[in-house]
């Protein structure tokens, strides 16, 4: 083969390689500022399973790093809530409640491990049924408190919290509580005004509250952000709800 067509073909493979793996070349020293450039460009799934690549060779020499394992729970997550199947779903939520499980053991001050076990108890409970759901308000009200009790302030937490209270039966059963759920839906757009879906589950609790005025503002406020440049299409998807869901009580008092 001629040396000009080796040349050719040797620069074809580095711009292959910097195609397919761009981690190799970005942040190599820091596995994890590297996956979580990728987790930010997750809209393609190869990013998120190269995160994950990266985040368990690093854990394999740093087992107790919390930081690495909270990431790779979230990384679960995110694929568990995309995939279709039930199994599958279940398969990726055990393995990434076995992650956040690792982070808070590796550091019980991780917010962050603590709002991603609460994450992954929550969707597991609620892929397996309403009788598993049930069995995991417990286990997620304590870990939610922990993030809490942690940071007041740490927005996410009081966004799950609102769920919990939203979509869990009310007393004897369980600690269900529409009132206080959009208590806490508030708090979190409060605390992080530019989250659509923060503002759009507002709406969606206030509206079960017949609040109306509430919910409107709200969806009104779900649709005037941007979209989400990590997810594009989720905060499509959000605004579509919003739009649907205004309609209903356009003119209700």
């Amino acid at each position: 083969m001629r040396r000009g067509n080796l040349f050719y073909l040797s620069i074809l493979g580095v711009l292959l390689i910097l195609i397919v793996s761009p981690v190799i070349f970005c942040n190599n020293n820091d596995p994890i500022v590297a996956a979580d450039e990728l987790y930010s460009k997750r809209s393609n799934p190869i990013n998120v399973q190269q995160a994950i690549d990266i985040l368990q060779k690093f854990t394999v020499e740093k087992s107790n790093n919390s930081e690495a394992l909270w990431r790779l729970a979230r990384c679960y997550w995110f694929i568990g809530d995309a995939a279709a199947a039930k199994k599958d779903k279940l398969e990726f939520f055990t393995k990434g409640k076995e992650y956040a499980d690792q982070a808070v053991q590796a550091n019980p001050n991780s917010i962050e491990g603590h709002h991603w076990l609460a994450a992954l108890l929550g969707s597991t409970g609620e892929t397996r049924g309403i009788l598993q759901s049930l069995k995991m308000v417990d286990p997620m009200k304590k870990e939610l408190d922990i993030c809490i009790q942690l940071d007041n302030n740490y927005a996410d937490a009081h966004f799950i919290l609102a769920q919990l209270y939203w979509k869990a039966p009310g007393p004897p059963l369980s600690i269900g509580n529409k009132k206080t759920a959009q208590e806490e839906a508030k708090l979190a757009t409060s605390l992080n005004p530019n989250i659509i879906e923060y503002w759009l589950h507002l709406g969606l609790i206030a509206k079960d509250n017949k609040d109306y005025a509430t919910a409107r503002e709200a969806f009104k406020k779900a649709l005037s952000l941007p979209d989400d440049p990590e997810e594009p299409k989720k905060s499509q998807s959000d605004k579509t709800t919003a739009v649907a869901e205004l309609k209903k009580i356009e003119t209700k008092k």
